[in-house]
């Protein structure tokens, strides 16, 4: 019984070391044009030697994300959002908390434009012993 604590002491004062050695990069996605909140946009932390995905989030309901990452290393912010152009930060290291402040994306007009959706009725139905085909 005093081994299983000790383990679970020391696993607890290891973890939450860890857990303390994180920074974070704050930040707001707003529309260039009417400086509007963009909710939902895609936040990635990539790093500067291969652009690999270190930590990614999705801005809330006001623009705002926080990413937390291990200190080490140096990086860049990405930031995407459909019908926007894509924002890439400068590389910075990941040594101190950082915010960003506010990023704003421009409107792309060519992924802005019109989209016609078509489509077909069903002619045939299957079902579990038989397919049903609609002459019309």
């Amino acid at each position: 019984m005093k081994k299983t604590f000790t383990l679970l002491a020391i696993s607890f004062f290891y973890f939450s070391g860890i857990a303390q050695n994180q920074l974070q990069i704050k930040g707001r996605v707003l529309d260039g044009e009417s400086e509007n909140p963009i909710e939902y946009a895609s936040v990635s932390l990539l790093s500067k030697s291969d652009s690999s995905l270190i930590k990614g989030v999705v801005s809330d309901l006001e623009g705002k994300f926080t990413l937390e990452a291990s200190p080490g290393g140096a990086a860049f912010i990405q930031v995407q959002f459909m019908g926007y152009d894509t924002y890439r930060s400068a590389v910075f290291q990941l040594s101190e908390n950082l915010n960003i402040g506010n990023i704003l994306l421009g409107v792309n007009p060519k992924i802005l434009s019109e989209v016609e959706v078509t489509g077909r009725e069903i002619t045939a139905l299957y079902k579990l012993d038989k397919q049903v085909f609609d002459a019309r």
